[in-house]
């Protein structure tokens, strides 16, 4: 939160950071003009960047509840997962909640061995964010050093985004 604050700071912009609050507070933040909403964007990722990364861990390791809080979503309890086809973490998550639901038979791993996996998908996920990332500026820097004319260069993935020539 120390970090937002130095952002709000620089940008003299007035917003509640309580996590129920800061999307509202962007919202209301800007003005309707042509630019409020490359503004907002900005911010977001400002702000979203510091937060610290979701993390898989067993709940069986954890002893204070309060660590399974999920900060944005400004909720006790939480649990992601999407199609089991996709990644291996999803498909041990939908194993573990079929399990404890009572669905399916209860998981034959020790909470050691499951808080493993889950820090070895912790590691590859962190990989691949910090391999994107990496990517990103590498691609800005070659963008900025040939110092290039891109005509209709996107905004944010948003349809009627502001379209003209950026140097």
């Amino acid at each position: 939160q120390k970090r937002g604050s130095e952002h709000r700071r620089t940008l003299l912009v007035s917003l509640n950071t309580v996590s129920l609050l800061l999307q509202k507070s962007l919202n209301e933040t800007f003005g309707a003009d042509k630019y409020s909403e490359a503004r907002k964007e900005v911010l977001t990722n400002m702000f979203s960047r510091p937060m610290q990364m979701a993390l898989y861990f067993c709940t069986g390791i954890l002893k204070d509840e309060i660590l399974f809080r999920h900060y944005a979503l400004n909720v006790p309890f939480y649990t992601h997962f999407t199609s089991p086809i996709r990644r291996y973490a999803d498909v041990v998550v939908h194993r573990l909640l079929s399990a404890s639901l009572g669905i399916s038979s209860p998981i034959k791993m020790e909470k050691e061995a499951i808080q493993r996996q889950a820090e070895h998908c912790n590691d590859r996920k962190m990989a691949s964010k910090r391999v994107q990332e990496l990517s990103t500026d590498l691609f800005f820097a070659v963008f900025v050093r040939v110092g290039a004319v891109v005509s209709n260069f996107p905004m944010g993935a948003q349809s009627g985004a502001e379209k003209g020539d950026y140097p």
